[in-house]
């Protein structure tokens, strides 16, 4: 019998995606909440990665959608989608900082990069944990028993 992804699954990891992509950065770039964003000065912090976690949500499904295509075993998957979604945590959260903070100041790219990591290291760490969790035990695990 072959392991297909079904909608239910895939609905329920690109919400748990959106979900922790809102709250990681969130909790990252909280610091920066009052300070105005370069290129829209009327602009909030919650929308601004609110409208990133949906890219995120977009991108995670398509890479989704390709694995199960290619038929990718599921191991590899996970460790995949880990590498993918933490790299574009990073992502945002760099571009969040470039916009509040690095561009009102005088940041070269590497200190923008050691700042951002810096700030992420422990929410990534955290989310990416619960993340990793929650697919492998009510996912993956779950998929594998029902087949």
């Amino acid at each position: 019998m072959k392991k297909r992804i079904n909608a239910f699954t895939l609905l329920l990891q690109l919400m748990i995606t959106g979900v922790l992509t809102f709250v990681e950065s969130y909790w990252a770039m909280k610091p920066y909440d009052n300070q105005p964003s370069s290129s829209c000065l009327d602009c909030i912090l919650e929308l601004d990665l609110f409208w990133l976690s949906a890219i995120t949500i977009i991108i995670i499904g398509l890479f989704l959608l390709i694995s199960n295509w290619l038929k990718m075993k599921k191991p590899i998957q996970l460790i995949l989608n880990m590498v993918i979604l933490i790299g574009l945590w990073l992502w945002i959260n760099n571009i969040t900082f470039i916009e509040r903070e690095a561009s009102w100041s005088t940041f070269t790219t590497t200190e923008e990069w050691i700042s951002t990591l810096w700030i992420s290291f422990f929410p990534i760490l955290v989310c990416g944990s619960i993340y990793f969790c929650i697919l492998y035990f009510l996912v993956y695990k779950k998929l594998n028993e029902k087949i």
